[in-house]
């Protein structure tokens, strides 16, 4: 997360001096979550869930969500349910940011969110 935060400062450190950082949507997917405690060799397991972060000057800074409920008991095995589709955070991307409109964000995303 330092890595990420210190790439993503220095980016619009960059795009403010050219004046360009109103312009910009950042977006970090990943296509797999992880699971929520370390396995057996101390490493996490592909999941069900993970977050998301979309970020910009113009983007709303509220996170959106509910920060998970984790039971005390939960082991290697057990995932988190997603909040949200991805595709759903897309949709609003294409809409509100691109300039897209519901058939262009239905088209790209394959179907209806």
């Amino acid at each position: 997360m330092k890595d990420l935060n210190n790439s993503i400062g220095s980016l619009f450190q960059d795009l403010d001096q050219n004046a360009q950082s109103e312009d910009v949507l950042v977006m970090t997917y990943s296509e797999f979550g992880r699971t929520i405690v370390s396995n057996g060799s101390l490493g996490t397991d592909h999941g069900t869930a993970a977050p998301m972060f979309v970020f910009g000057n113009k983007v709303d800074f509220n996170i959106s969500g509910k920060n998970p409920d984790i039971p005390t008991n939960v082991v290697w095995q057990d995932n988190l349910e997603a909040e949200f589709d991805f595709r759903q955070v897309y949709y609003s991307v294409i809409k509100q940011w691109l300039g897209g409109n519901q058939d262009t964000a239905e088209n790209t995303l394959f179907k209806t969110v």
